[in-house]
């Protein structure tokens, strides 16, 4: 069991993120997803706009809100690939330094 933990931290690269461009870019798609997602969500709720099941396909400010779900999503699971997750020890030493 050991030797199964040793070669996973051997896997682990060393700093957090493989690379800037690609950590910028997962942040970046999860903020415009996120834009993208709240904008509609607000005009949906405007009193001038009657929303039924039946004409929901029919405003564009549903295929906004579809299309910021995917880009958020998108940009989130970039963001988890990317990113190391942080060792126990480190996760402990800066739990302590809040305390």
């Amino acid at each position: 069991m050991s030797n199964k933990k040793t070669s996973q931290d051997e896997a682990m690269p060393e700093s957090p993120h493989k690379s800037k461009a690609l950590l910028y870019l997962a942040f970046s798609l999860s903020a415009i997803g996120a834009v993208l997602m709240v904008i509609p969500t607000i005009l949906i709720f405007m009193p001038w706009i009657e929303l039924k099941w039946e004409n929901l396909f029919q405003y564009p400010h549903t295929y906004f809100v579809i299309a910021g779900f995917v880009v958020l999503t998108a940009g989130l699971i970039l963001h988890r690939k990317i990113t190391a997750p942080m060792d126990m020890q480190k996760t402990e030493e800066l739990r302590s330094r809040l305390e």
